[in-house]
């Protein structure tokens, strides 16, 4: 068995605009507390709406966006 094969279907970036912004951009975010990789998911998230923001991790032509949803 593969590690990829946990992994949920990609999402193309239009599908990760649009699920990025159902997020309230919460102060104290519980997915930050709950996330077991322990990164930021707002600070992820609002790259997604401006990827020169901090470090552009996505949104280049043609890419896609892998997510493996914390518990």
């Amino acid at each position: 068995q593969n590690y990829l094969d946990e992994l949920t279907p990609a999402f193309t970036p239009l599908l990760a605009i649009k699920e990025a912004s159902r997020c309230l951009l919460c102060h104290d975010a519980p997915c930050s507390q709950a996330c077991p990789a322990q990164t930021d998911p707002g600070k992820f998230i609002r790259s997604i709406f401006d990827p020169a923001r901090d470090e552009p991790i996505l949104l280049r032509p043609g890419d896609s966006v892998r997510v493996q949803v914390a518990p």
